[in-house]
């Protein structure tokens, strides 16, 4: 990516060099992957996934990449809107997928993302500390879990122990979400808006640790409803 591609927003406090992995491609993912291609990271892709005529219309690039794998579709799409080159794709995520410290999980099922928060959660606490220096580690730990059901969405942001409690304590099976239609799962503007506030929430994470201090919004969780233009957060 030349840097004139940065001009409006390299000298924002989260313009830093990442690496980042997401988990789907579909509604949530192929917007989430736009945006973070927008800036200077690198992103991992999962998803064993091809587009297909019932999904295109949510998907960002859409119809004419039926036939094509997810991963496939959104990395060129994001690479010919962005200039951005180092995006990586891969299939399935299971037990020995990649683990870092920053991952958005935007599956349609609760156990992948279960499997990919797991993988997050154990990397976390077994890192080993390193030795007191003057200047302290500049590390950006934080898992998004996207969820969206047509015109509403739910995105939780953990970035510490408390919150890992919390939103444990929120997981379910799959075997307990409601039996929607699936002519009306979701939404290209509604997906759109979950990837927006996504990125936003790792962006003021980023912010805060090069500030050290809590200077921006990152709430343990956001709720919306479109049709009732109402928004939640809990912090």
């Amino acid at each position: 990516m030349s840097a004139q591609n940065y001009d409006r927003f390299k000298d924002a406090p989260w313009f830093k060099p990442l690496k980042v992995i997401v988990g789907g491609a579909g509604g949530i993912g192929s917007n989430l992957i736009y945006l973070l291609a927008k800036m200077p990271y690198r992103i991992y892709i999962y998803d064993f996934d091809v587009v297909e005529a019932h999904n295109s219309c949510q998907m960002l690039g859409g119809f004419t990449n039926i036939g094509k794998l997810k991963t496939r579709a959104v990395r060129e799409l994001a690479q010919k809107l962005s200039d951005n080159y180092g995006i990586r794709e891969f299939g399935e995520y299971t037990s020995e997928g990649m683990v870092d410290d920053i991952m958005f999980a935007g599956f349609d099922n609760m156990k992948a993302r279960k499997l990919m928060y797991d993988n997050w959660k154990q990397y976390q606490l077994t890192k080993v500390e390193e030795p007191a220096i003057e200047e302290p580690k500049k590390e950006v730990n934080l898992f998004v879990d996207m969820r969206l059901a047509a015109e509403t969405g739910i995105i939780y942001f953990i970035d510490s122990k408390e919150r890992m409690e919390r939103y444990e304590a929120e997981l379910f099976d799959d075997s307990e979400v409601p039996d929607e239609p699936c002519t009306f799962r979701a939404t290209a503007h509604a997906s759109m808006l979950i990837a927006s506030y996504a990125v936003a929430g790792l962006v003021n994470k980023v912010t805060n640790v090069e500030w050290g201090i809590e200077a921006r919004e990152v709430p343990f969780k956001l709720n919306f409803e479109l049709p009732l233009f109402n928004m939640k957060t809990i912090v």
